[in-house]
């Protein structure tokens, strides 16, 4: 599917739209989060979604809330986790000698 350009709310929204995606690991925004970013009401939240889907940008999925695909997008992989170096626990020898 051929991509349109965008109005300059359509270009916010979906600048919003990823980026609240990668701050919180792939779970979408919800409609009052978004009318706020944006500064608008709900109603338009919608038009807009359904715009940026008829121009190709996104993809909405039925009857689930929060749910759609921005054509295009992956979200970043997170760097590999460090692991945390266990302390040993003192060995019987070691907490007697401790003791004394």
């Amino acid at each position: 599917m051929e991509k349109y350009s965008l109005t300059p709310k359509q270009s916010e929204l979906l600048i919003f739209l990823k980026n609240y995606l990668i701050e919180n690991n792939g779970v979408g925004p919800s409609g009052k989060e978004m009318s706020l970013n944006c500064n608008t009401n709900l109603s338009h939240v919608h038009s807009l979604l359904q715009s940026l889907q008829a121009k190709g940008h996104i993809k909405l999925l039925k009857g689930q809330q929060r749910a759609f695909s921005i054509v295009g997008f992956t979200l970043p992989t997170p760097e590999p986790r460090k692991r945390k170096k266990r302390l040993k626990e003192p060995s019987i020898e070691t907490a007697s000698i401790l003791d004394d």
